[in-house]
């Protein structure tokens, strides 16, 4: 496979492109939109459901929450996008990890994902898989190992290229 020179983004915008598909990576599409997907957007604009949840979230989705787990509403955190989970969750881990450690994600990995760690301080790891685009477990056991990595960063299907992990790389 040929890599980017350049972000994952625009190479995947280059391809598409080139080769043929839609791209809908950057949020605005190139062409007409299909007529049914407009009409559901259409009922959906009328609703005021379309922006992003109040800080708290979605209280709709809390309520459900709540009465599907039991769990008091207040206990869910519901934020609006990976970036900010992401953020969230390596502040809770520096602040009960006192050593410095790493963060790991398999190539080609998410824009984002590989600029956040940077952020806090932290060594990223971009862990390359086989050339069937697989996980080789013992070298990802002596990468985890070497460089102290406590959070792995795993988008499925792998944004930016679309990998699905088999059941065997899950577990």
């Amino acid at each position: 496979m040929e890599k980017p020179t350049g972000s994952l983004i625009s190479f995947m915008a280059n391809k598409v492109k080139s080769e043929g598909g839609i791209n809908l990576a950057q949020g605005i599409p190139a062409y007409d939109p299909p007529k049914e997907l407009l009409n559901i957007l259409e009922k959906i604009v009328h609703n005021n459901i379309h922006q992003y949840a109040a800080g708290r979230g979605n209280m709709k989705l809390l309520e459900q929450l709540e009465k599907h787990y039991n769990i008091p509403a207040n206990q869910f955190l519901i934020v609006n996008g990976a970036t900010e989970a992401i953020s969230l969750l390596v502040t809770y881990l520096k602040k009960i990890i006192t050593d410095n450690f790493s963060v790991l994600s398999f190539d080609p990995v998410y824009e984002s994902y590989k600029h956040l760690p940077r952020i806090f301080n932290l060594p990223f790891i971009n862990f390359q898989l086989n050339s069937n685009s697989e996980i080789e477990f013992n070298a990802l056991e002596e990468s985890i190992i070497q460089n102290n990595v406590k959070l792995i960063l795993l988008a499925s299907p792998g944004n930016p290229l679309g990998k699905v992990w088999t059941e065997n790389e899950v577990i």
